[in-house]
């Protein structure tokens, strides 16, 4: 069925078909670039977030004068004003948890949380992303450096995990041995029965972003210079081809038919040269050649013809007279 199908017809399809196969690769191409970009910035946040914890560890602790949340408390002297001076202690997962507070009350597109589902405070209970992130993570290899990631709603949600080290031990190991603070934390849930190494739950992301439709639209107009390129090379594509190939090609095979009906035709060569490397041109020449062979040998035959036939004549003539 193909095969009766024009050549010019069926290059078409093929170039539309390119189309269509490149407009699908560079929808793929931008979908995979704006997912790893939009996993790149939650990495870029829980290292932040990592590199806050491990601060705040390496310190032992921070102490500060708001009292809001904390898990010990003592009275310094102010060595200038000699007034006592109320200090309050804070572990690396409670700044954390603060920290990420003071991260969602801002106008910063992405927020965090660290949760787990064994959490100790309310406030670090999990969503059903971050539950379903817990799933997948325990069940993949530490090794392997696991995350999950996901849209949801219209939000790049993605989740790290965090592994208890010796330090965390101490509060989140088993009840009797965890200071008197944590034991007597308000409202606290429970957080014990942890070992070193365990998966202590994840940093959770939420990066506030835009849907891929409305980004490829952006980049899409923002990018009408390439995009031009583009269907500029493949409408050179289709010119070349067309005028260079397929329309002389199409030239060639009306001359060969009416060559090969003994119909007259015109097949100008004059301007081609026999040591051209156009193949179009040697095609040309090659056909100007068995056209001009033929239609040599036709008049030949023609001219013969015509002599035999007077000939036959001539001698249908006398045998017409002698049989008078």
């Amino acid at each position: 069925m193909l095969n009766n199908i024009s050549f010019r017809i069926r290059f078409i399809f093929v170039l539309l078909i390119m189309l269509l196969l490149n407009g699908f690769a560079y929808f793929s191409i931008f979908k995979d670039v704006y997912e790893e970009e939009l996993r790149t910035q939650a990495r870029i946040v829980v290292n932040n977030v990592e590199s806050f914890s491990a601060w705040v560890n390496s310190n032992g602790g921070v102490w500060v004068t708001n009292d809001r949340s904390y898990l010990g408390h003592r009275s310094l002297l102010d060595a200038t004003t000699q007034e006592p001076v109320e200090m309050y202690s804070k572990n690396p997962a409670l700044a954390t948890r603060e920290y990420s507070e003071q991260i969602a009350q801002s106008n910063s597109p992405a927020t965090f949380r660290m949760t787990s589902e064994n959490y100790m405070n309310p406030k670090n209970k999990p969503d059903s992303f971050e539950s379903e992130a817990i799933i997948s993570i325990s069940s993949q290899n530490a090794d392997s450096e696991p995350e999950y990631f996901k849209m949801v709603n219209g939000k790049y949600r993605y989740a790290k995990p965090v592994y208890h080290k010796a330090g965390c031990i101490r509060c989140h190991g088993r009840p009797e041995d965890a200071p008197a603070s944590v034991i007597n934390f308000p409202n606290r849930h429970d957080g014990f029965g942890f070992q070193t190494g365990d998966l202590a739950g994840v940093i959770s992301v939420e990066l506030q972003t835009e849907s891929f439709s409305t980004r490829l639209v952006s980049v899409l107009r923002d990018s009408i210079f390439e995009i031009s390129l583009v269907v500029l090379s493949f409408c050179l594509v289709l010119w070349f081809v067309w005028m260079l190939i397929l329309k002389p090609i199409n030239s060639l095979a009306k001359v060969a038919d009416a060559v090969s009906k003994g119909q007259p035709s015109e097949l100008n060569s004059n301007h081609m040269n026999d040591d051209s490397k156009n193949e179009v041109y040697k095609l040309t020449i090659a056909l100007s050649r068995l056209k001009n062979s033929y239609e040599y040998t036709a008049d030949k035959y023609s001219n013969l013809k015509t002599i035999f036939d007077k000939a036959k004549l001539r001698k249908q003539e006398r045998k017409n007279k002698e049989n008078k």
